[in-house]
């Protein structure tokens, strides 16, 4: 019977990494396919891992690495609320062909100590960066491929290799070079609340986006009406929404006039 492979080592964990990146850094530190690191632990390749079933399967690496399983527990389970309601598929980025990528932020991969990919790039809605309030990037500047999360690039040379998810997947290209994309003040700001929105929903299921309380008439009244979306802010999460479907029992969204529903385009911006 075939030995379990050990790891020589295990990258550090970080806590903002997506489960992805992890598993990116550790198959660039030992010069391994994305899909021989699974193989070489008799594991099957998922085909997305970030929303992959990950309990046992990062215990096995933590062990073969020789690190407490406890610490990928950051990392391993921030996509779990989407996943145990399905609805995880839909809320992430893939392409038409189900190749799951990772939007990025030039300026956070340059000032990164060790590059590395955050969980929230993968999610749809996430188009604009809040520390950099600059529009996230979707493709390389040079060959215009997206930056996929179940492969790697074994051409890059050992410099380069250190600071692995900086350069494109396809053509070695710096993403931090790419131009920075800015949209106006208003559109940024109405961007970043309705993402942040979004983002709660997805991570605790349960989220007020209008806190009210009912008056001594019966009628609702704002707790806070700083916390009220604008028209625009409130467009932006109910297309998402849409998309998201998470209108089951066990995820209840408070605040919403209307129950969330699929809705056409033309439903959305007359």
């Amino acid at each position: 019977m075939r030995k379990h492979y050990r790891l020589l080592t295990a990258p550090r964990v970080i806590e903002t990494e997506s489960p992805a990146s992890w598993l990116l850094r550790l198959c660039y530190l030992h010069q391994m396919k994305f899909d021989d690191v699974f193989t070489s632990h008799r594991l099957g390749p998922p085909k997305d891992i970030d929303i992959a079933s990950y309990c046992k399967l990062f215990k096995r690496f933590a062990y073969s690495g020789d690190i407490p399983p406890s610490h990928l527990d950051a990392i391993a389970k921030w996509f779990e609320p989407l996943v145990r309601s399905s609805r995880a598929k839909p809320a992430v980025l893939k392409e038409i062909n189900k190749t799951p990528y990772s939007r990025f932020c030039p300026h956070c991969l340059e000032q990164d100590k060790i590059p590395h990919f955050r969980p929230e790039w993968r999610l749809k809605f996430w188009t604009v960066c809040p520390e950099h309030q600059g529009k996230m990037h979707d493709e390389c500047p040079e060959c215009g491929e997206h930056q996929h999360t179940n492969k790697v690039n074994l051409k890059l040379d050992a410099q380069k290799n250190e600071r692995a998810l900086q350069y494109c997947l396809h053509c070695n290209a710096d993403l931090t070079k790419s131009c920075a994309r800015h949209s106006s003040d208003k559109e940024t700001h109405d961007k970043l609340i309705a993402q942040d929105y979004l983002l709660k929903i997805c991570r605790f299921g349960k989220y007020s986006v209008e806190p009210y309380i009912l008056n001594s008439e019966n009628q609702a009244v704002s707790i806070n009406s700083s916390y009220a979306l604008t028209d625009t802010q409130r467009l932006i999460v109910n297309f998402h929404m849409a998309y998201i479907e998470c209108s089951d029992n066990n995820r209840i969204f408070i605040g919403f006039k209307n129950p969330i529903r699929k809705r056409s385009s033309e439903e959305l911006y007359m």
